[in-house]
């Protein structure tokens, strides 16, 4: 492991996103969203958080939960932010958790409908490959550690 993964993980939070990674969506907010929105005043709305969280959960180190960081990064209120999140998990669009284990904060961040409703965390592989979330090319590499299990 590289030092500076060592470090990362020694300060803070490591999430793991569960998403449709067929997608292939790698990038944070675009400047140019925030610039247009900043030029016109757009306030923040439910759909721009949950493209944030769609272009920022790939990366681990990013707490998702972390209402003031993410308003920073959008350039919006901390209670705007903590508003359409618990919107968005009312309606069953995110759930994210958040646990310790051995002193490292840990979180899984559930994104889409057809995910948060499929309850990921008690489904098959195949399921799992159904919904996007093991691609094709995983799933087949990975056929042997399935095997028997439906």
């Amino acid at each position: 492991m590289k030092a500076i993964t060592q470090r990362m993980m020694d300060q803070g939070m490591i999430g793991r996103a569960i998403i449709d990674r067929k997608r292939k969506i790698s990038s944070s907010v675009l400047a140019e969203q925030r610039a247009i929105d900043r030029e016109f005043g757009a306030k923040l709305t439910s759909s721009a958080l949950y493209s944030y969280y769609i272009s920022i959960c790939q990366n681990t180190t990013w707490d998702l939960l972390d209402d003031e960081k993410v308003a920073k990064q959008l350039g919006s209120t901390q209670r705007a932010v903590a508003d359409h999140r618990r919107k968005l998990t009312k309606a069953g669009w995110i759930k994210f958790d958040k646990f310790n284990f051995k002193g490292t904060e840990y979180g899984v961040w559930f994104i889409g409908k057809e995910v948060v409703a499929a309850n990921v965390a008690k489904a098959t592989p195949k399921e799992l490959n159904t919904l996007g979330i093991i691609t094709d090319e995983e799933y087949a590499g990975m056929s042997d550690l399935f095997e028997g299990v439906e």
